[in-house]
C-alpha cells in the first residue's frame, strides 16, 4: 500500500506547524555605512507589525536619500512604506501603497526625469509586473501600465546601454526563470532570446535585489531559496548582456547565513553610492515568540487539520480494502 507521508515529508509539516503555532517569523532590515557596523532600522508604532521590515531597496532623489520596504498588516497582507534619511538616521515616513493584494520588493527608480516603481504583487497565483508612477514623491502611487501579465516574483529591471531588461521568475505552472527585454520601459516587453542562460538553479534563479555595477562589472543579486525560502544573498555575474546576448558567469557568496553569530537567513541586498558613501542595505529573518492567545488559536486549529488529515486517511484505506 502506498504511503501517504515519508519520513522528511511529515518531518517538514511537523516543523512548519510548530512555528505557525509558537513563533512569529520576522523581517529586520539593517543598512551599513562604508562597510561599517550595521544598524537596525527601526520601525515607527503605526497599525501594522513593528518588527517587520524587508526587500529593502535604496534611492536617491532630491538631494535626499531613502529607504523603500514592505511590511505586514494585522491580517499578513504586504503593504508598502519608506524611510527618509536625516542627519545620519532613518525616519520612517509612513505608508505609501496598499492594494487589496500582497505588495513586496518595492523597486524604484528614475526614468526620463519621472520616478517610477515596480513592486511585487504576487497573491493567490497572480502576479503581473506592473509599473507604478508617482506625482508626489514618495506618496500617491499609481498603476501605469501591465508590462508583462502573469505569476512572477521579484522582478527586477536593469536599464543599460538605453536598452532595458527585467529578470523575472516565473512561479506557475513550473518555477522558472526568464529574461525579458525592451527598447522602451513601456514596453513592448519581449522575452530575451537567450533567456535560458539565466540560471534556473533554486540557489540563484531568483533576484534579490537590484543590478549591481562594481569595479565596472555587472552583477545579477540572486537569493538561495534551495530548501527553504531566503537562505543566502548571492552576486551572479553577468558576461554578456546586449539585445542577442545574455550570459552568466559563476556566483560568489555576498551574504552568508551567520549574522551576529546566528545561523539567520537572508534575502535582499541593495547598494546606493552618495558622494563618498557606500550605503549598504539587507534584510535579516529571525523567529520571536508568539503571544498565548495566538499560540491557543493554532493549537486548536492544529487539532483540526490532524483530524481532517486521520479521516482522510480512514476513508481511502476503507476504499481500499472495500
Amino acid at each position: 500500500m502506498k504511503r501517504f507521508f515519508t519520513r522528511s515529508k511529515l518531518a517538514r509539516m511537523l516543523k512548519d506547524w510548530f512555528r505557525r503555532i509558537f513563533l512569529w517569523e520576522r523581517w529586520r532590515t539593517f543598512v551599513s555605512v562604508n562597510d561599517g557596523e550595521p544598524r537596525q532600522v527601526v520601525m515607527g508604532c503605526h497599525k501594522w507589525h513593528t518588527d517587520y521590515c524587508a526587500d529593502p531597496f535604496l534611492f536617491r532623489w532630491q538631494n535626499a536619500n531613502w529607504l523603500f520596504y514592505e511590511t505586514l498588516d494585522r491580517k499578513g497582507k504586504g503593504i508598502l512604506g519608506c524611510f527618509k534619511e536625516v542627519n545620519g538616521e532613518w525616519v520612517q515616513q509612513g505608508k505609501i501603497l496598499e492594494l487589496g493584494c500582497h505588495l513586496s520588493y518595492p523597486q524604484v527608480f528614475e526614468d526620463g526625469g519621472r520616478v517610477y516603481m515596480i513592486p511585487e504583487s504576487f497573491d493567490r497565483g497572480n502576479g503581473e509586473v506592473a509599473l507604478y508612477e508617482t506625482d508626489n514623491f514618495p506618496f500617491c502611487w499609481k498603476k501605469h501600465s501591465t508590462l508583462i501579465p502573469g505569476g512572477y516574483v521579484d522582478s527586477t529591471l536593469l536599464r543599460k546601454d538605453g536598452h532595458y531588461y527585467l529578470a523575472c521568475d516565473l512561479i506557475y505552472p513550473n518555477e522558472t526563470a526568464e529574461v525579458w527585454h525592451s527598447s522602451s520601459l513601456f514596453g513592448p516587453w519581449t522575452r530575451h532570446p537567450q533567456s535560458g542562460n539565466i540560471s534556473q538553479s533554486p540557489r540563484l534563479r531568483r533576484c534579490g535585489g537590484a543590478f549591481l555595477e562594481e569595479n565596472g562589472r555587472l552583477f545579477r543579486i540572486a537569493q538561495d531559496c534551495n530548501g527553504a525560502y531566503g537562505k543566502r544573498v548571492y552576486k551572479v555575474p553577468i558576461t554578456d548582456l546586449s539585445e542577442n546576448d545574455y550570459h552568466e558567469g559563476d556566483a560568489e557568496l555576498l551574504l552568508g547565513r551567520y549574522f551576529y553569530g546566528k545561523n539567520l537567513a537572508r534575502h535582499t541586498y541593495n547598494v546606493l553610492t552618495d558622494c563618498n558613501r557606500k550605503i549598504v542595505a539587507f534584510d535579516v529573518r529571525d523567529y520571536k515568540l508568539q503571544p498565548i492567545s495566538h499560540v491557543i488559536t493554532e493549537s486548536v486549529r492544529f487539532m483540526f487539520e490532524v483530524f481532517a488529515i486521520c479521516r482522510r486517511g480512514i476513508k481511502r484505506i476503507f476504499r481500499r480494502l472495500f
